[in-house]
């Protein structure tokens, strides 16, 4: 995957994790994979990055990208922290465990358990469809994994 204009860069260490790639980027963030030196154990690692309304500025910190998006991006940053604690609360075998969530760079990350796997676009660009018994043996899991986010009343759109 293409390096994003916004990312951090491989070797940049942030306590004692350092990132090798991005696994993934979207609008409110990018997911690194990324080494914990503590723990020697890859992790994947969440960072709070809305495109929207934030830049990296060149000593890797965060900033809105103007004053009236201010009050937005620490809502935002406060609903990240929170909801990360809250997922951290889960120990289920279908849910990825949040192991910590820090503050750092004027935004926050989440470190995750880091699984391997495919995207399923990249499933269905190899295969072009899948049977029926391989969906479910995806889509099931997930969804039991999903049904105990909603028991709990924790619910992220």
């Amino acid at each position: 995957m293409p390096e994003h204009r916004n990312s951090l860069q491989p070797g940049y260490q942030l306590h004692w994790y350092v990132i090798k790639r991005i696994l993934g980027q979207g609008g409110f963030g990018i997911t690194y994979l990324a080494e914990d030196t503590n723990l020697d154990q890859e992790v994947a690692i969440k960072e709070y990055l809305p495109v929207d309304l934030a830049v990296r500025e060149r000593d890797d910190s965060i900033h809105p990208v103007s004053g009236e998006h201010g009050e937005q991006f620490s809502w935002g940053l406060d609903r990240f922290m929170s909801e990360a604690r809250t997922l951290a609360q889960f120990k289920h075998p279908n849910i990825v465990r949040v192991l910590t969530v820090f503050p750092e760079n004027n935004t926050a990350y989440m470190v995750m358990e880091y699984e391997q796997g495919k995207a399923m676009h990249e499933l269905l660009k190899e295969k072009k469809t899948l049977p029926e018994d391989e969906l479910k043996s995806i889509y099931l899991p997930i969804l039991d994994g999903l049904e105990k986010v909603h028991e709990t009343g924790f619910y992220t759109p």
